[in-house]
């Protein structure tokens, strides 16, 4: 999930075929973020300490250094998607993950209800069946204590950033990882689906 440059930017790899269906986040945010009148800066300088936040030096976070260490990250896996809301997202990051040699796993994923609802109630199902397991990350257990979701007539859900109490991004990360992961998933079994029938001919007489 890109944020912009002053705020946190989060990375979420989701496990699927793990029987405990981990997600490992990367969360990253400038350094000032430390020292500004920030309500979040004590928990900011615990997290860092924890390594669980990746601070960039200066006033916004650095998008070569964040390229980085994503790039290195996801080469110790076997990604097959890598999904990203295409909002905001071409200040630089994009292109310098193109230039890192993955644009064939790239994935613009648009954020509108119809994209989010179904990852959002797989979340929910795992967490409901304590499925999930995130890591014993701090972050990720804050910002799900901020969401707040809303609904719409026919029943589709996502989060809503407005009424939400504070940071989500990390929960955005993890629907358009999910988002991602059941995407693929669904175009891989149709394909599947017409290499193992026969061709069949339909033909209409008038």
């Amino acid at each position: 999930d890109l944020a912009s440059h002053v705020d946190i930017n989060a990375l979420c790899m989701y496990f699927p075929n793990h029987p405990h269906k981990p997600f490992k986040f990367l969360f990253f945010v400038p350094e000032s973020k430390l020292d500004a009148d920030d309500p979040n800066k004590e928990n900011y300088k615990l997290w860092k300490k924890e390594e669980y936040l990746i601070t960039t030096p200066g006033e916004m976070i650095d998008i070569d250094i964040m390229v980085s260490i994503i790039l290195k990250e996801l080469k110790k896996y076997n990604v097959k998607n890598l999904s990203f809301d295409p909002y905001k997202a071409y200040h630089g990051v994009i292109q310098g993950l193109i230039n890192g040699g993955i644009e064939e796993i790239l994935d613009e994923y648009t954020q509108n209800i119809a994209n989010m609802s179904e990852p959002s109630k797989e979340i929910q199902r795992l967490l409901m069946a304590r499925s999930i397991d995130l890591m014993n990350n701090p972050v990720i257990r804050w910002m799900f204590r901020n969401v707040v979701m809303y609904q719409d007539a026919n029943g589709n859900i996502r989060p809503d950033k407005r009424k939400s109490t504070g940071k989500i991004d990390g929960v955005v990360s993890m629907i358009n990882a999910v988002g991602g992961y059941l995407s693929d998933k669904a175009e891989q079994n149709s394909k599947q689906a017409y290499r193992s029938h026969n061709l069949r001919v339909i033909s209409m007489s008038v």
